[in-house]
């Protein structure tokens, strides 16, 4: 296996991506039993799915930035437009995911401590007019948009993947979303999509 010679077109993802773990999720709030008014809860089978899934993004992630793996075309023209269409991902899925951290404010929790808190607002606002879940929407187009920069057919998977991950967790979220918020969120999910907006 050769060791990939166009690392200089992966390098700005790198820093998205550490720029993301190290100073956005880090300020992920704790959890506390004195805030929480509804817990969530998670069996084996998915906390198995969220930690398999982030361990394989990481691994392959890792192991693209020192080797191609399944690479898609090498015509010039077509993997420039990958990269550009990948970029662009990456980029507006960066921006839609921060803003929609944002607009959670202190509401904000993560998929392994998906809670209401004491407190807690329904947001409808903002990009959250986009999507119910624009957070994992911006997760989801980063994964595919860095897959396509490493011109890597591990696209597929890792977006079916994500996406598989993804949806189950979202209906676990939104029915513990209806025990404070039932008419509301009824309303809510008749106005707009889960994920992509127009489609799903």
């Amino acid at each position: 296996m050769m060791f990939r010679s166009d690392i200089f077109w992966l390098l700005p993802a790198l820093l998205v991506a550490i720029y993301e773990v190290f100073f956005i999720w880090n300020k992920l709030p704790l959890e506390q039993e004195s805030s929480t008014e509804v817990k969530g809860e998670y069996n084996q089978y998915d906390q198995l799915k969220i930690g398999y899934l982030i361990n394989c993004c990481y691994l392959i992630f890792w192991i693209q930035l020192v080797f191609p793996l399944f690479t898609i075309s090498s015509n010039n023209a077509l993997v420039i437009l990958l990269r550009i269409v990948g970029y662009f991902l990456i980029i507006w899925g960066t921006v839609l995911a921060v803003l929609a951290l944002k607009k959670l404010g202190r509401n904000w929790s993560g998929m392994d401590q998906y809670q209401i808190k004491k407190g807690h607002q329904l947001v409808t606002t903002g990009v959250y007019k986009l999507v119910r879940h624009p957070i994992y929407s911006g997760v989801l187009m980063e994964i595919i948009g860095f897959e396509l920069v490493a011109n890597s057919w591990f696209v597929l998977p890792l977006s079916i993947g994500t996406f598989w991950v993804f949806k189950n967790h979202i209906a676990k979220e939104e029915k513990l979303l209806a025990q404070k918020f039932e008419e509301r969120l009824q309303d809510y999910r008749s106005k707009t999509k889960t994920l992509i907006p127009f489609l799903y």
